[in-house]
Parts: structure tokens; C-alpha cells; sequence
């Protein structure tokens, strides 16, 4: 009887496969536009945060997808018979199910709310620096915060 070898995979490994598996296992709670919108993701951790799962950046900011306390309590308000914590945001598909829904549905949601065209530009500014900042950008031509010009360059 011949002995079969343990296959051994690396913590790199390990972790690249949950990311995979954490991406397509959220595709199931989210109803995507188009595969295209998953850039969002991969700007968000090439950007921010370089693959850390327990990354806190900035302040209060949690997860994969650096999701704040004030879009979980959104996503809660939205989803009562699915809310989750600010503990919950480390579980990777969580995470991306919330960071996912925010990009895709509220973002565009509040920019025509306040007549802002509904783009990837102005939807990352929106993920990203918030919806005042959007406005603000959008009537005024104000500045933006030199994280959102990185993610912009992403797109």
C-alpha cells in the first residue's frame, strides 16, 4: 500500500485562499453589477492595507475592507433581520458583503440623492472620503484627502 504525502501550505498560502474563498463565498449574499465592480475590493486592500485581516486603519476602521462604524450602523438599519457588530467585521466574508453593499447600492443611492453623477469616480470618493466630501468635491471643486487621490489612480 503506497503512503500518500500531507500536502503542506504556507500561512501565505492559507490566508491567499481564504481571500479567494471569502470573495466568492460573499458573491453569494451580493447581487453584483458586473464582475468589474470587485475592483473596488482589490483597490481597498492593495491600498490600505496590504492583505492585514485584523488592520484598524484609520481610527476606527475595520476589516478587509476598512468599514466604519457609521456604514455598519447603515447596513444594520438596512438589513435588520441580518445586522451584524463591530466585532463581525474581521470575518472576511462579512466584511466584504457589508464593504461590497456600500460601494455598490448606498454609494450610488446617496450621490443621486444629492444630484452627483452615479460613477466609479465619484462612488469611490463617496467608499472612501464619504458622501460631504463627495458633495463637496463635486459643487466646489474641493480637494480631496490624498488616500482617495491613491484609490482614484487604482481606477
Amino acid at each position: 500500500m503506497k503512503k500518500t504525502k500531507k500536502l503542506k501550505i504556507s500561512n501565505k498560502k492559507k490566508l491567499l485562499l481564504l481571500i479567494i474563498f471569502a470573495m466568492f463565498f460573499s458573491a453569494s449574499f451580493c447581487a453584483y453589477k458586473s464582475w468589474k465592480e470587485m475592483d473596488i475590493i482589490k483597490i481597498v486592500w492593495r491600498e490600505s492595507r496590504g492583505f492585514h485581516l485584523r488592520h484598524n486603519k484609520p481610527e476606527d476602521a475595520r476589516g478587509l475592507m476598512q468599514i466604519r462604524p457609521c456604514v455598519l450602523q447603515e447596513w444594520n438599519e438596512f438589513h435588520p433581520k441580518d445586522s451584524h457588530t463591530p466585532a463581525q467585521l474581521f470575518i472576511a466574508h462579512i466584511n466584504i458583503k457589508i464593504g461590497t453593499w456600500y460601494f455598490q447600492k448606498r454609494c450610488p443611492q446617496m450621490l443621486r440623492a444629492y444630484n452627483i453623477p452615479d460613477t466609479k469616480y465619484y462612488k469611490v470618493i463617496c467608499y472612501n472620503a464619504g458622501i460631504s466630501r463627495a458633495i463637496q468635491h463635486y459643487r466646489d471643486g474641493r480637494k480631496l484627502p490624498p488616500i482617495t487621490e491613491k484609490y482614484l489612480k487604482g481606477f
